[in-house]
């Protein structure tokens, strides 16, 4: 009956949920799917506000799978339902999940847009919700008549995750902070926030954040010359991906391997971790693990 369906659907909230926290995203994604299919049959019917909750969960868990543009359209019809709703928390949710993971150089008008319109309707207060919508949205402004608001959002956002007082809000800020000011005359500055970064990941005991510190502060230390640095942080970071099974995380790490072995003129070895990283990437489903896997086999 209903009751039964709605109790089977709350069990694979609860499973999708789990699922997630382990990143097994591709499981997260079918248990939030079979959520879905089992609210709809539900007589009592779930609120509209778990069922909005669910569909961002699932567009999340899809778009961290790898099922990219699938998992996107869902959070951006999401995105419209939590604006109707006037569900502004939703609506910033749904905007970060749509960003993603991926850090592009090219700007994505729509993500512009949704991060644009989450960051609008949220509180002006400082919260840990609106310094990563703030944070984010800094990073997508790719455009070069974009630098300079990019730069004074992302030190704004730095500013207010301090305030905080919260590691976790102060580690994201960093981030954003080391992309979105990224120039050729501010390697200083961007190696002390990446290593601050990684000082506070660790600390949190946090893969994913010690995967973006590490990436990072790998990409510095290459524009350095730092090739003993490079390989230290490599092969920590080698442990991390043994550690933790993401696509993500593993197509990165093989596209610095790619990097390392060309800076050392080690051609075999750059042609097998770019294979290896084109098999990855293309799982990822990520546009900018194509755009990489494009250009890297000119530097041959």
């Amino acid at each position: 009956g209903g009751g039964d369906a709605g109790r089977a659907a709350a069990f694979a909230r609860r499973a999708g949920d789990d699922a997630a926290s382990k990143r097994a995203f591709a499981e997260a994604a079918e248990c939030y799917a079979s959520a879905l299919d089992l609210t709809a049959r539900d007589e009592r019917r779930s609120s509209d506000d778990e069922q909005l909750e669910l569909r961002i969960a699932h567009g999340d868990a899809l778009v961290r799978a790898g099922r990219v543009d699938e998992g996107r359209r869902a959070l951006r019809a999401a995105a419209d339902t939590a604006a109707l709703q006037r569900r502004c928390d939703a609506l910033a949710r749904a905007a970060l999940g749509y960003a993603g993971l991926e850090e592009s150089p090219f700007e994505d008008e729509v993500r512009v847009a949704l991060l644009e319109r989450a960051a609008s309707a949220l509180p002006s207060r400082a919260t840990p919700l609106r310094v990563r919508v703030l944070g984010r949205l800094a990073q997508a402004l790719r455009s070069p008549a974009m630098a300079a608001r990019r730069d004074r959002l992302a030190r704004q956002t730095l500013a207010e995750a301090r305030s905080l007082g919260q590691r976790d809000v102060v580690c994201d800020a960093l981030r954003s902070l080391h992309l979105a000011s990224w120039t050729p005359d501010n390697l200083d500055e961007r190696e002390a926030i990446a290593r601050e970064q990684l000082a506070i990941a660790l600390q949190l005991g946090d893969p994913q954040r010690a995967h973006d510190a590490r990436m990072d502060l790998i990409a510095d230390l290459l524009e350095r010359g730092d090739t003993a640095g490079v390989d230290a942080e490599l092969a920590a970071h080698a442990r991390l991906v043994a550690a933790e099974p993401d696509l993500v995380l593993a197509w990165h790490h093989a596209h610095y391997q790619t990097m390392r072995a060309l800076v050392a003129g080690s051609l075999d070895e750059a042609e097998r971790t770019l294979e290896r990283g084109r098999e990855l990437g293309a799982r990822t489903g990520y546009d900018l693990a194509a755009q990489g896997y494009g250009i890297q086999p000119f530097t041959l």
